[in-house]
């Protein structure tokens, strides 16, 4: 979501019932080429998967909210260099939904309802300028391209130990 209103809405949501944010993925969106995003000055191109469970099975500890800060400042940009290891470069909107994202994470553990909001909106103020910053840092591209299929699997080859050339020629490739 763009907005911060929808940011605390998902967060009121979830910590309101009972659950906690375990994880966050950002994935490529699935309508990335709707009329409305293609219009947008900074459209969102991602979608985010957040893992949520049960708050008494969430045995992370609780950190300050200027840790939990920088832990999602580092996560997120770990997470935008590998989409620009892909050849992807994000949006400055994107970069919002992937540092926002990891800041409900981090945020989550050992926290009420209440204290997961007041933490996380006063979060929100402090995140424009890393956003801008995690945004303008990118890897110098210019354009916002997907790897090639060739590309792609050597990624799965590093990650998971596979050859590419047998995945290659096992998938008419």
């Amino acid at each position: 979501h763009s907005r911060r209103e929808g940011w605390s809405a998902i967060a009121d949501a979830v910590a309101g019932s009972g659950f906690t944010f375990v994880q966050s993925q950002p994935i490529k969106s699935e309508m990335s080429g709707a009329m409305p995003k293609s219009q947008a000055k900074s459209p969102i191109d991602l979608d985010v998967l957040l893992v949520c469970r049960k708050v008494e099975a969430d045995v992370r500890c609780r950190v300050d909210s200027n840790e939990a800060f920088s832990r999602s400042v580092r996560n997120a940009a770990s997470k935008i260099d590998r989409f620009n290891a892909c050849g992807r470069v994000l949006s400055k909107n994107d970069v919002k939904v992937v540092l926002l994202s990891h800041i409900l994470v981090e945020l989550s553990p050992g926290r009420s309802c209440a204290e997961l909001l007041t933490s996380f909106n006063t979060l929100l103020l402090r995140s424009p300028e890393v956003i801008e910053d995690l945004y303008r840092t990118q890897n110098d591209m210019t354009t916002s391209t997907y790897a090639p299929a060739v590309q792609q699997l050597s990624l799965f080859e590093e990650r998971k130990g596979y050859d590419i050339n047998t995945i290659a020629s096992d998938n008419n490739c």
